[in-house]
């Protein structure tokens, strides 16, 4: 499923979506440096944060402390993720390992620009500056200056949808499977 997806709306706000288990390599709590970072640059920030576990409490503390409760959303696991994704404009993902990161091919194929930290495997998905952004570094100021520039071009933000379409449609589990049955039938026809 594709979500076509029109230029982002002309406002100040980035709205994203980040989903993954609340645990330390999924590194939510990176967030917070770059919602702070936008708010400086005059951005308001939505960011609803779907998954749940052990550092859910410690991470709702941080976010309470740095007072962005309503920018940083932990909404807990959901049943309707790609919902979630259709009302946003931006994925991303903190991550500081990721051993594949099926999530980001999810995302691209619900036509969302993808940001995301280095976490290893998802080098083989994300080709930097041509199907989404991969830093190396915990960079808010990166990180943001990126939500920003995609933001404020409408042009270049429908290339990082389309780019990232082109590539997760290349990832879709009907062409697996026909793969995988062609091998089968090659192997019984031998």
């Amino acid at each position: 499923y594709f979500e076509k997806r029109a230029k982002p709306k002309s406002d100040h706000i980035i709205h994203a979506v980040c989903v993954g288990s609340l645990v330390d390599k999924k590194n939510q709590a990176f967030l917070i440096p770059i919602v702070s970072y936008l708010k400086t640059k005059g951005y308001d920030c939505k960011i609803d944060v779907l998954g749940d576990g052990p550092n859910k409490k410690s991470l709702q503390s941080k976010i309470d402390s740095s007072n962005l409760n309503k920018e940083i959303i932990l909404h807990g696991n959901v049943k309707n993720v790609e919902e979630f994704m259709r009302n946003a404009e931006f994925y991303i993902h903190p991550a500081t390992y990721e051993p594949f990161g099926l999530v980001l091919l999810e995302a691209m194929a619900a036509g969302l620009p993808v940001i995301s930290l280095d976490g290893k495997g998802n080098r083989d998905i994300i080709q930097h500056e041509i199907n989404g952004f991969i830093f190396k570094d915990q960079n808010a100021e990166q990180f943001g200056n990126t939500l920003i520039e995609l933001k404020e071009n409408p042009d270049e933000y429908l290339r990082y949808v389309k780019e990232g379409h082109k590539y997760s449609a290349n990832h879709d589990v009907k062409k697996y499977i026909d793969k995988l049955l062609s091998y089968y039938y090659q192997i019984i026809k031998d």
